[in-house]
């Protein structure tokens, strides 16, 4: 991909982060940035901006204290999906919380491949328990998954464990064999911890926490139209940070149509849109802030573990009225505290702005969680107080912007036209 862009005669900026987009009368018109090792500050003035920043990693608390250890990119922090909220473009579905389950100590995705191929996943006791949560077992959606393993450790009936050992030994070696060809971590971490699949079980626990669509088809981030068009004149999005582009399918073809209606547009654009000389200072003095900050000093490491114990408390499987609130106070006090972010160096201005957006998307997704009064997609979006999922209410989308600075949600109903096929199915 990056050799295709560059014959076919792009610019490309590598190492430079994007801090925020710049609009104009007319829509987004730009964004500005520095180069991660050198610190020089870019102003990028265009007729259109793409942007396919992936989705939000690192906003949870991680089970085994690395921050960094993460199910999908760790450096994914919602960038992109923050920017667009703060220049004026709607989110949808950040209410939903996604996990997995994964090997207990490293989050690394693969856990299809051995359910697959015929693994199971058993419980302390050697039940094959899945079917208890889900008549699918372990062919269920992932959410269901975690909800299963969840469930099970609550219960003291843990440990829950993979079982390979039944698997024919021609299937069991293919399985190895192919696991590292996309994953390599995590043979390599089976290697290390010595076990032999064929004999050993392998101990599972859930992952850490996303924000992110509650399945491999319902995504969330910026909300787009069939064009991949923004509420903003000139902005586009694509991929995991639009908000019905999850998984490899829907990214390839969102990224296609992005980039198509995106030209379009550029094309039909006879000048670029003048830049703000005020708005262009402004971003550059928040974007250096953390640098010469000299008082508070805080490090982006103990806000960032903060802000995570925050959000797994009051935004995790289980939510009330009284715990979002509590949530929503707690992010409101450490807005505040943000701008005393130290950063001595370049990586940390950046790890500075990467918080900025995780304190963004987890203010959307606390308000977006708190309207949805019900539950849907299990753990994705469980109330406790609302337990049940209400179609003839909440059939649809929350809708995240920014109004004078704060988050504001609305409902978009999605009405379904349900053929009596389809009603007599279910």
């Amino acid at each position: 991909l990056a050799k295709a862009v560059r014959d076919a005669g792009c610019t490309v900026l590598d190492r430079v982060v994007i801090t925020d987009l710049l609009t104009g009368a007319d829509g987004v018109c730009g964004a500005v940035g520095f180069h991660l090792r050198e610190g020089t500050f870019y102003v990028i003035q265009a007729k259109a901006v793409l942007v396919s920043t992936g989705g939000t990693n690192r906003l949870y608390q991680n089970p085994t204290g690395l921050s960094f250890n993460t199910w999908m990119c760790p450096v994914n922090t919602g960038d992109g999906e923050a920017m667009a909220l703060r220049a004026g473009a709607a989110l949808a579905n950040v209410e939903y919380l996604r996990m997995s389950v994964v090997p207990r100590g490293l989050s690394a995705a693969g856990l299809n491949a051995f359910v697959g191929m015929g693994g199971r996943i058993v419980n302390g006791l050697g039940e094959d328990f899945m079917t208890r949560y889900d008549q699918r077992g372990v062919q269920a959606p992932r959410y269901k998954l975690v909800e299963g393993v969840l469930g099970e450790l609550k219960a003291n009936r843990g440990p829950v464990y993979l079982d390979c050992r039944h698997l024919d030994p021609t299937a069991l070696n293919h399985l190895v064999t192919t696991l590292g060809y996309d994953k390599d971590t995590l043979p390599d971490f089976i290697r290390q911890k010595g076990i032999d699949l064929s004999k050993d079980l392998l101990e599972l626990n859930p992952s850490e926490g996303m924000q992110g669509g509650p399945t491999e088809v319902c995504g969330s981030g910026i909300k787009i139209d069939p064009d991949c068009s923004t509420a903003l004149s000139g902005l586009y999005a694509a991929g995991n940070t639009a908000d019905q582009c999850r998984s490899l399918h829907m990214a390839v073809t969102s990224g296609i149509r992005a980039g198509r209606t995106a030209g379009a547009y550029a094309l039909a654009q006879t000048q670029l849109t003048p830049l703000s000389e005020n708005q262009v200072i402004g971003y550059r003095e928040q974007l250096y802030a953390p640098l010469i900050q000299s008082q508070g000093r805080i490090s982006w490491q103990e806000f960032e573990d903060v802000l995570q114990r925050v959000i797994t408390e009051g935004l995790g499987p289980v939510r009330t009225a009284a715990g979002l609130a509590k949530c929503r106070e707690k992010l409101s006090l450490l807005t505040k505290q943000h701008s005393l972010l130290k950063a001595d160096n370049y990586h940390e201005l950046c790890r500075a702005h990467e918080l900025r957006n995780l304190l963004t998307i987890a203010q959307a997704m606390t308000e977006a969680a708190e309207f949805r009064q019900e539950s849907r997609f299990g753990l994705s979006h469980y109330r406790l107080d609302f337990p049940a999922t209400d179609d003839d209410n909440w059939l649809g989308q929350i809708l995240v912007r920014m109004v004078d600075g704060e988050p504001e949600t609305s409902f978009l109903s999605l009405n379904y036209k349900r053929g009596e096929d389809h009603a007599a199915r279910d």
